[in-house]
């Protein structure tokens, strides 16, 4: 069995799992911490690939990214730099990502917390 753990910036993966977990992704029994960053987690089990391998979906909110996203946005917006549907998309998504693993992790997630120091690709 190969393992594996891939970032997913964008959300040409699963976007049945993420409009199925993000309605109910930021509440109190899902944040954890690590250190001084605090993330909202949700995991579900789902299949991938052409032979049906069972994955595990990590979709998580990093409250401090998503705060810097926002202030970024609202920025432009003032500017005029850009739309009220963009605005909102981007405030809507702010600090969303999701992490794709071939094995389930402990309760803690606190690795996932670490994955956060992986830089972001430009858009």
């Amino acid at each position: 069995m190969v393992t594996f753990i891939t970032i997913s910036y964008k959300y040409t993966i699963c976007n049945q799992i993420v409009k199925e977990l993000e309605p109910t992704l930021r509440r109190k029994e899902n944040l954890v911490q690590y250190k001084d960053r605090y993330v909202y987690i949700k995991r579900v089990a789902c299949k991938i690939g052409h032979k049906e391998h069972t994955a595990y979906v990590y979709l998580d909110c990093d409250v401090d990214c998503g705060s810097d996203e926002s202030r970024k946005a609202l920025k432009r917006a003032a500017q005029n730099q850009t739309s009220t549907a963009d605005l909102h998309k981007t405030l809507e998504n702010s600090g969303l990502f999701m992490i794709v693993s071939s094995l389930p992790f402990a309760e803690r997630l606190d690795f996932i917390i670490r994955l956060l120091s992986v830089p972001a690709p430009d858009p």
